[in-house]
């Protein structure tokens, strides 16, 4: 009876000698998790002691998810919407960043099903999946079962849950396995306590596994002093938060019967990571309650890491001398593990010496084996504490005393790691020999960066590099902060080509044991490179290097790398220098450099003929792909000049004649032949012949040859600017066949490039399910898209995303982690979306982020950053943006930023002065005023004193003159004037018939100012027949029925007003409309003013669990507190 009687005397006897309660006290906060000081208490009792513990998470999330809401009023996560019937807490929605990766919006986006499949035919593929052990493909027939609306069964359900169990524990995994409990919430199913067990070991799982990146991730930053951008994230990830509500929640429902000890250690073990004793305490609590669990070895270990970490180590002792009571009794353990918990919670708690005597005496009196693990922890405290003196005499006595561990390969590490930081490069130097010579393992290689880094602070860049090489050698890699130190240092004592050297070399060896992105931040180190040899030969070297991992030219490079052609160019000596045993591909770098650096067109024209005459003086001679590629920019730049200019260079011999390009050892090639043809489908294409162009395309691939991968984007791109989806797909469906003969390398360049261009193409088209799908086929290539993809892909998600600002810092996330080079088009379309969602601190970063990376805004940014600032009522940082906007030198102005600032002013402040002004400034810039900006106009001379009905009238006349056509929104303000606001029923009406004289059909908003006229007026019977007649053309609206719900509530007639609140929705999934916010404002409206405060607050309460912004909530909560007054 170990687990009831032993456990018990321990928490008894720990709580009579008052060494367990000081865990309960404030002074112990700081050693707990950060969110437990916002929790209730609640009251726990185990064994004769009484303590208090936090535990309600949820409503420290709801008061963080207040504040957000505050902030951001559009936000809401229908994933996070959760069953009042069976109060289940929506784990998804727990605070956590934004995901580095896009995967839930886009890889995991909507996709056409080609029929309505059944429950049952998706349950029977998931169960099939489930028994074939293949979880991967539960979860595939899962997410495509939530996208087509299925309801699973709580089968179906324990299967998804178990699939997602045994996939690998990152961020992604976890948060879908919560998503999926959600669903399940919403769809009426309550977990079972087998489902609950499964959530809290994988939240645990992947708590640990963050726990471990976070320690890595803080030792590369000591190292590198550099920040880390998903630091934060993993951080907030609040994964044992999570685990612990689920576990608190599970407990309260009775359903602990499926968890076993394991599921208690886990949790245990989390807490333990930071001392949180108060939650420890608790979960220790109900393990030593449950009917099927009993506290095993494992669990005497947590207690004591977890107490350490706390630093009370009256408790550790007496949790270990409990242990040494009822070790006997417990099931068949390795006591090595119990008894270093011991040590390492004296170690932590600062008791070293205690730790080794405890060592050296009572695990030899106990006849338990002694590892070398307690003293490399030993060793690593004292070096954290620099008592290098102490630490060298314990590992002499390790070495001189046989009855002792012998030092291991970790202990030589940690020695490593404490002599290069105190740079001794001496002892570091016999540390690291040593470790060598004992097997180098992955759990070295930081302390063996430490020690490249030190020997690049002592000038030592030779030794470095060969440690480099040797961690290399033992199929282990450096990072990228460490690779760069190692070349720079080169630079910095003045040897370049050993730099160069050493960058090839150390890019060579990471490639052998992983696959090198573009993109990835080695890549980084060859730019810097670049920059920093000032030779045109070795820069050249590096590029080419690069070249090789698919690296495409930046900016900087490309201006670096004309700088130093110019130079060399200019010094007669370098210039022979350079122009000795030249390169094959030199000018094909130079030439790649003027398409990346020079945007003028007179700026390419001048740099590309003068490389040519520079060639051809060299003896080198142009490829007919070189040809072709600045023939097509000539034309895309309509230079018709340059275009005569340059085929005049070009006989039939002018370049190298039968010549091909060769793209791989076997590759399919593409002749001369070939790139000339593929040059006049792009020409075809630029003429809008689309026709002639998939023809030549017809013919290159019916000869059995591969088009120029370039051309074949190109004309993708033409359809695409001209609309025709259709010539696009075509395009793409003959080439792509074909391009997939190329060699690995070119076949990735060519497919990403016209893979994005069919993205773009299908996200014009508002095809969702084709621009996720273009998405995934970038992602599998081991790429990312370009910057114009990546906003073409959020103008698209942007219509169907529940929380666009989300999915916009999603994107912009990965674009910026994947070094994605930005463009205006990509920060105009990321910050159109956040302003729209009020994320005004987000949409002024990137406005200042763009300029910093020398992008101009154009009138659009000022426009998104303008409509940001008046979205958040910020009158001062509106006007600032709007006068820097018009002050830009290449200022385009546009009529939007007018009509912002024009109706901020007449909505906002009911000045029509100050917008009439703005008026009058786009007159200034001879802009044409839209149809938005007429109905503001009439909006300022119809809904703000002193009236002048005439001037507002004859708009509808002015706005003719200049081609703009009155529409319904114009008619609507004029009827909802004279009849709303004038009490001028008769001159509604006339306005109404003018507007179906004209042949204008009545959309919602005119009704609503006809009905809002006749229910204002108390005509309640003329608006119930227009309503009728409305009904025969459209369906109503929830405004519509608003209106009603006030004018019966305000005549007092609350039955007809409850009617039309009845047969409304609170779910939009049911048929039937569904209540918007302003809904439950009426109807509470109707009950204040008819003295009904209770029912008022039942209208609240129902309001409440519709997961609205607290903002909103509260206005109408508000009307209830001011009638109580």
């Amino acid at each position: 009876m170990y687990g009831v009687k032993g456990t018990s005397t321990f928490v008894n006897t720990v709580a009579r000698q008052g060494v367990i309660s000081k865990q309960l006290t404030a002074a112990h906060a700081p050693k707990s998790s950060a969110y437990l000081t916002s929790l209730q208490p609640r009251n726990v009792s185990a064994g004769k002691l009484s303590y208090t513990t936090g535990r309600a998470y949820t409503q420290s999330y709801q008061t963080q998810q207040q504040q957000q809401d505050q902030l951001d009023t559009s936000s809401k996560n229908p994933l996070g919407t959760f069953s009042n019937t069976h109060g289940r807490w929506p784990l998804s929605k727990l605070p956590k960043p934004p995901q580095a990766r896009f995967t839930h919006a886009v890889a995991m986006g909507e996709t056409a099903l080609g029929r309505i499949e059944s429950s049952a035919d998706i349950d029977a593929r998931i169960t099939e999946a489930a028994r074939a052990s293949n979880p991967k493909a539960v979860v595939e027939e899962f997410v495509a079962g939530q996208r087509s609306g299925v309801a699973f069964s709580a089968q179906t359900y324990e299967a998804v849950m178990e699939a997602y169990e045994s996939l690998p524990k990152d961020n992604g995994s976890v948060s879908s396995m919560l998503k999926a409990y959600d669903h399940m919430l919403e769809n009426g199913i309550a977990p079972t306590s087998h489902m609950y067990a499964r959530l809290i070991r994988s939240l645990c799982e992947r708590e640990s596994e963050v726990h471990r990146h976070v320690k890595i991730l803080r030792r590369k930053m000591a190292r590198s002093g550099e920040t880390v951008s998903n630091l934060g994230d993993l951080q907030g990830e609040n994964n044992l938060e999570r685990a612990i509500a689920l576990f608190d929640k599970a407990v309260q429902e009775k359903l602990t019967e499926d968890f076993d000890v394991n599921v208690y250690n886990k949790l245990l073990r989390g807490l333990s990571m930071n001392g949180n004793t108060q939650d420890g305490l608790y979960i220790y609590e109900q393990l030593e309650q449950a009917h099927n669990a009993k506290p095993n070895a494992m669990t005497f270990a947590m207690l004591m890491n977890m107490f350490g970490k706390a630093g009370d180590m009256e408790a550790v002792d007496e949790c270990f001398n409990e242990y040494r009571k009822v070790r006997w009794g417990l099931p068949h353990h390795d006591a090595v593990f119990v008894y270093n918990a011991f040590v390492y919670a004296q170690i932590d708690g600062g008791c070293h010496t205690r730790a080794l005597e405890f060592l050296e005496n009572e695990m030899t009196k106990d006849r338990v084996p002694i590892t070398i693990a307690p003293y490399n922890k030993l060793i690593r405290s004292w070096c954290q504490e620099d008592k290098l003196e102490t630490v060298d005499e314990l590992v002499q006595q390790l070495k001189a005393d046989a009855k002792l561990p012998e030092p291991n390969a970790a202990t030589y590490g940690i020695l490593l790691s404490a002599y290069s930081r105190n740079n001794d490069l001496n002892k570091a130097a016999e540390a690291y020999k040593t470790m060598v010579q004992r097997g180098m393992v992955k759990e070295q290689a930081g302390y063996v960066v430490n020690y490249i880094n030190a020997c690049v602070a002592g000038e030592k860049p030779d030794t470095a590099f060969t440690v480099a090489q040797d961690l290399y050698a033992h199929g282990l890699e450096i990072d990228s902060a460490t690779c760069r130190s190692i070349v720079l240092s080169y630079t910095d004592l003045g040897e370049k080509q050993r730099a160069v050297d050493a960058f090839t070399t150390l890019l060579t060896a990471r490639a052998k044991g992983k696959y090198i992105k573009s993109t990835s931040q080695i890549m980084d180190v060859g730019s810097v490179l670049v920059e920093k040899v000032g030779d045109l030969r070795m820069a050249m070297s590096v590029l080419r290097t690069m070249w090789n991992y698919s690296a495409p030219l930046t900016h900087d490079n490309s201006q670096t790398l004309f700088t130093l052609y110019n130079q060399t160019r200019q010094n007669p000596e370098t210039w022979s220098d350079f122009t000795k045993d030249l390169p094959q591909d030199a000018y094909k770098l130079m030439y790649d450099a003027a398409f990346k650096s020079l945007n003028t067109i007179s700026e390419f024209r001048d740099r590309v003929f003068l490389l040519l005459e520079d060639m051809r003086s060299v003896g080198q001679m142009p490829t007919a792909s070189l040809y072709v590629r600045v023939l097509t920019r000539f034309k895309k730049n309509r230079d018709t000049e340059s275009v005569e200019r340059w085929t005049q260079e070009f006989g039939s011999d002018a370049f190298v004649s039968g010549q091909e390009e060769n793209l791989g050892e076997n590759a399919h090639r593409i002749s001369s032949e070939v790139e000339i043809q593929s040059g006049k489908m792009v020409d075809a294409a630029l003429r809008r012949d689309f026709g002639e162009s998939v023809q030549i395309l017809k013919t290159i691939v019916q000869n059995g040859s591969v088009p120029a991968p370039g051309a074949v984007r190109d004309s993708i791109t033409e359809a695409t600017k001209h609309g025709d989806l259709n010539v696009a797909k075509e395009i793409y469906d003959i080439a792509v066949e074909p391009l997939g003969r190329l060699d690995k390398s070119a076949r990735r360049r060519a497919l990403t490039g016209i893979y994005n261009s069919m993205l773009i193409a299908y996200a014009r088209k508002n095809d969702l399910a084709m621009t996720n799908a273009f998405y995934d086929k970038i992602r599998q290539l081991s790429t990312v898209p370009e910057a114009d993809a990546y906003a073409s892909l959020l103008s698209v998600r942007a219509r169907v995303a529940p929380d666009v600002s989300e999915d916009a810092l999603a994107i912009y996330e990965e674009a910026r982690q994947h070094k994605v080079r930005p463009t205006l088009y990509f920060y105009n379309m990321v910050i159109s979306q956040l302003s729209k969602c009020r994320k005004i601190d987000h949409v002024l970063r990137l406005f200042d982020e763009m300029k910093e990376a020398g992008i101009t805004p154009n009138s659009i940014t000022y426009g998104s950053v303008i409509s940001a600032c008046v979205r958040c009522s910020s009158e001062k940082r509106a006007n600032r943006y709007f006068q820097a906007m018009i002050t830009e030198p290449n200022y385009q102005p546009r009529i939007g930023a007018y009509n912002t600032m024009m109706q901020f002013y007449l909505q906002k402040h009911q000045n029509r002065e100050k917008a009439l002004s703005y008026y009058q400034l786009s007159k200034d810039f001879n802009l044409k005023p839209s149809g938005h900006t007429y109905k503001l106009l009439i909006e300022a001379y119809a809904n703000i004193p002193p009236y002048d009905m005439v001037a507002a009238h004859k708009l509808l006349t002015e706005m003719k003159r200049h081609d703009v056509t009155p529409g319904p929104s114009h008619y609507a303000t004029l009827i909802h004037s004279y009849g709303c606001l004038h009490r001028d029923v008769a001159s509604a009406l006339a306005v109404f018939g003018e507007m179906k004289k004209a042949g204008i059909e009545a959309d919602d908003s005119v009704y609503q100012a006809v009905l809002g006229t006749y229910i204002d007026n108390n005509d309640m019977k003329a608006a119930e027949e227009v309503y009728k007649t409305m009904l025969q053309k459209r369906p109503s609206s929830a405004y519509i029925e608003n209106l009603f719900i006030h004018g019966y509530g305000t005549r007092g007639d609350l039955k007809k007003a409850e009617e039309i609140f009845e047969r409304m929705r609170d779910d939009k999934k049911k048929q039937g409309m569904v209540r918007e916010p302003s809904t439950y404002e009426a109807m509470v409206k109707v009950y204040v003013e008819n003295k009904q405060l209770d029912k008022a607050r039942e209208i609240m309460e129902l309001m409440r669990s519709r997961d609205f912004p607290v903002k909103v909530v509260d206005s109408v909560s508000a009307l209830i507190a001011d009638a109580k007054n």
